[in-house]
């Protein structure tokens, strides 16, 4: 046993740093396995509702995309699908950086940092997270933040609709003056005021 030990390669200090160094490193996760953790995680948080989640890849990239109707709201399903994807742009400076995500041993993703565009006179600082709980592994997915859009059914249209016949004029021409839709069509107020309960707006 003595002798075996003895008889192995010692190791230089810069080969063990380099070799911390590599276990530290991120796994990387692609957009299609991406893909399949976040269908996962909506049917759990979710269970009621149907999302197609598609990924695409071309030449300059891929990113994930989420599709559902009714159910949660855009902002909801955003905020759940954020980091799952590691492809970020800052738009002062015209540059893509790169975000890491914790994946915890439920199959979740979390946000878990980016060093940022500071560094080259962009807007975004770099940020650094612990482990949410025992056992997350930090990992780079590929492919820009994923893309979710909400459908809306003529049930659920009908329904905003008797919602807002029921609102006081007031609060009709508050919401009329909003930001999202400044000119509503006369014809379909439903349409429109599903769609500005559907973004999570209210």
């Amino acid at each position: 046993m003595t002798s075996e030990y003895l008889s192995r390669p010692l190791r230089t200090v810069a080969q063990a740093r380099a070799e911390i160094a590599l276990a530290k490193r991120p796994r990387y996760i692609s957009t299609k396995e991406a893909a399949v953790l976040l269908r996962k995680q909506l049917k759990v948080k979710w269970p009621a509702v149907k999302f197609s989640v598609r990924f695409e890849s071309y030449s300059m990239g891929s990113h994930i995309n989420v599709r559902w109707t009714d159910g949660p709201t855009q902002r909801d399903v955003e905020q759940l699908s954020d980091a799952y994807g590691g492809d970020r742009f800052d738009g002062m400076i015209d540059m893509q950086y790169a975000s890491e995500s914790w994946l915890l041993p439920d199959g979740s993703v979390a946000w878990a940092g980016t060093t940022g565009t500071e560094g080259s006179k962009g807007v975004v600082a770099a940020s650094d997270s612990e482990p949410p709980c025992p056992g997350a592994a930090r990992v780079r997915i590929s492919g820009s933040r994923p893309s979710c859009s909400r459908e809306i059914s003529p049930a659920f249209e009908a329904k905003c609709l008797e919602e807002w016949n029921g609102l006081t004029p007031e609060r009709q021409i508050e919401l009329l003056r909003e930001v999202h839709f400044p000119r509503w069509p006369e014809e379909r107020p439903g349409y429109r005021y599903a769609i500005y309960m559907a973004e999570g707006s209210r």
